[in-house]
């Protein structure tokens, strides 16, 4: 029997309600500033967008945040930060004006900022990103960045404005290069929000993009470690292996205890089969974040994939005491008691990582596989369907379905879901029929 499906990335599911498909959602900033003291024409404009970006922000998340039926939280501030996190999620904002003002003998900059979200399909994106609860952490910690270099450039602008316009040579050296460094983090944030917006919530839609994007970042700012970890992510996603495991060694250079890092690390082992290395970067993410549910489930999968199933149980057993709400994580348990033989706690699992998201193909697929074990034939039959129903590209569900009908003696219908999952890559599937 084929091997069933086990899940790497994590999140659990979280109450969002119906945003709209029609038309677009737009929101337009200006911001007039005024180029004084040391201050260049450079570093006002990446002032001027820093801040019109954050406002357009700010309004987006007030409408999303209405729209959406977000988490509950006890405080409004972090109620805001998870509203601001979806809008910069969604969003895309880019300068659509940009020209010189005269204020009497002044002069300054004017910049026009406009940030859209599509309404189309809103609904399913906004659903992807709550349901993938670390990348939306992963935006709070970049806005919150945005919001600490947006309050240093004011800092430095209240310094300006008090330097004597004659003297004072050493302090105004010492500030013209804290605004280039400041004007550099700020263009950098800039491509990084850049590359998010690439972000569909499962997969960057350019992947060559998305690193062209974030090494502009790195030029800018080549000793940050969330680049590096963000480019790792790209290359990993477009399964370029080599260069992900280069970048994340280079965010945990950076920052030896930096936990994501060295759980994708580990991802990007497990997915080359090095399951041992996998596991020691997974206790190095653990070692520093004991809370870390995702690398407790990741460390199980690399059990799991080395048939050590006593072991992977208890990785998942931990991964779902820290996030009860895991679909993901429960499925993956589910396979375990599998291997174990243990067919009931299988279903079990299986019908809570489905209560939690009735839309999961892959849990129907494995509780269809744990049916059909059992010989209960139609059930897995009615499962299998679930699965390509809510993914019609789940290749092996297609080929279950045929192995099924063989059982039942309908060779017919059998060859017509082989020849299915034979156009969707299924290598056994393409097997039984040159075996004809």
């Amino acid at each position: 029997m084929d091997a069933r499906i086990i899940a790497q990335l994590a999140g659990a599911l979280l109450r969002w309600g119906s945003l709209g498909n029609l038309g677009t959602k737009t929101v337009r900033k200006e911001i007039r500033k005024v180029i004084q003291g040391v201050e260049t024409l450079e570093d006002a404009r990446a002032g001027a967008v820093a801040r019109a970006k954050r406002q357009i922000l700010e309004e987006m998340g007030v409408y999303l945040g209405r729209k959406a039926s977000l988490p509950s939280s006890s405080s409004s501030a972090a109620a805001g930060e998870d509203a601001l996190a979806l809008s910069s999620g969604v969003m895309h904002s880019e300068v659509v004006r940009e020209k010189p003002f005269g204020d009497g003998d002044r002069k300054g900059i004017r910049i026009v900022v406009r940030g859209k979200v599509g309404m189309f399909r809103l609904d399913d994106r906004v659903r992807r990103l709550l349901t993938d609860k670390m990348q939306l952490e992963r935006i709070k910690a970049s806005e919150r960045r945005n919001a600490h270099l947006i309050e240093d450039y004011a800092d430095l602008e209240r310094r300006n404005a008090e330097l004597p316009e004659k003297g004072g040579a050493a302090d105004r050296k010492t500030l013209k290069t804290a605004f280039r460094q400041s004007t550099r983090r700020l263009d950098a944030q800039g491509w990084f929000g850049k590359l998010q917006g690439l972000w569909n919530g499962m997969e960057y839609t350019d992947a060559g993009q998305a690193i062209e994007f974030i090494n502009q970042a790195i030029k800018l700012v080549p000793d940050y470690p969330v680049y590096y970890f963000f480019r790792g992510n790209a290359n990993y996603y477009w399964k370029q292996y080599k260069p992900a495991l280069k970048d994340y060694g280079k965010a945990i250079s950076l920052d030896a205890e930096y936990a994501d890092a060295f759980n994708n690390r580990g991802n990007v082992h497990y997915r080359q089969g090095d399951f041992p290395n996998a596991i020691e970067d997974y206790d190095q993410a653990i070692q520093f974040d004991p809370k870390y549910a995702d690398a407790f489930n990741n460390r199980g999968n690399a059990f799991y994939k080395q048939r050590i199933y006593t072991k992977a149980l208890k990785e998942y057993d931990r991964a779902i005491a820290l996030d009860a709400g895991s679909a993901i994580y429960l499925n993956n348990r589910g396979i375990t008691h599998d291997g174990l033989r243990e067919r009931d706690k299988a279903l079990a699992d299986y019908g809570e990582a489905l209560r939690l998201d009735p839309t999961y193909a892959v849990a129907y697929n494995n509780r269809g596989m744990t049916h059909e074990v059992l010989e209960r034939h139609s059930d897995a039959l009615e499962d299998y369907k679930e699965a390509i129903r809510h993914d019609p590209k789940i290749a092996v569900a297609y080929y279950n379905r045929g192995r099924t009908f063989t059982k039942l003696g309908n060779s017919g219908a059998a060859r017509r879901e082989w020849r299915k999952a034979s156009k969707l890559g299924h290598r056994q599937a393409q097997e039984n029929l040159r075996k004809g």
